[in-house]
């Protein structure tokens, strides 16, 4: 069916879009006394929206409001643009609330199915509305849920920042024998914003667009 139009009813503060925490990037830099602590936190900050934006949807646990209008083109599931769904405050069909007893989540995949009686069936009215709550809750909040991966991710896109401070972006590598051979990276070849060791343990929570 057509892309619905989502609206952030909720958003996540900015420290509760931040995939790794302070311990976390000061453990992996042999750091302790937090004398760098505002620096590191703006390196999180920015990872943070690096990371959401490369994966193509915010990871972080927010409140939204998806609306879909004109006929559905399709008898499946109405495919949520965030992910995993962890709760659903409800679902509207040309204007009637939903039972929850008349819908059918796949929270992982975000794809949300009608139900009639006990069978998948199209959905009807326009518009349809669905309002939930999705993402990860971040490691800095209680009950964390963010995986794993993600939190390892983003804490080595911080080191490497950190790291390549005061260094040309754009260098890959030097040669000395003869007093030195740079070689830099094409901007034009497609290079990611991330090192590969982070889109590489990103990718199975990356969705691109079509």
């Amino acid at each position: 069916m057509a892309r619905s139009v989502l609206t952030v009813v909720t958003p996540a503060s900015v420290e509760n879009r931040r995939l790794c925490t302070l311990a976390q990037v000061e453990a992996e830099l042999g750091l302790a006394d937090g004398g760098e602590m505002p620096a590191l936190n703006a390196l999180r900050d920015q990872v943070s929206a690096a990371i959401a934006n490369w994966c193509g949807h915010v990871l972080a646990e927010e409140v939204v409001r998806e609306t879909w209008r004109g006929r559905p083109e399709t008898d499946g599931p109405l495919l949520l643009r965030r992910f995993p769904v962890t709760a659903i405050a409800s679902v509207t069909e040309g204007g009637v609330a939903l039972a929850a007893t008349d819908y059918e989540l796949d929270a992982e995949a975000g794809r949300l199915w009608r139900l009639r009686g006990d069978q998948w069936a199209a959905w009807g009215g326009s518009p349809i509305q669905v309002q939930y709550t999705a993402g990860w809750r971040v490691p800095d909040q209680a009950n964390a849920t963010l995986p794993a991966d993600i939190q390892r991710a983003a804490v080595l896109a911080v080191v490497a920042a950190w790291e390549a401070r005061g260094r040309d972006p754009a260098l890959r590598s030097i040669n000395i024998p003869d007093v030195a051979a740079e070689t830099y990276l094409d901007p034009q070849a497609g290079m990611e914003a991330l090192p590969p060791v982070v889109a590489g343990l990103l990718q199975p929570y990356r969705v691109l667009s079509v």
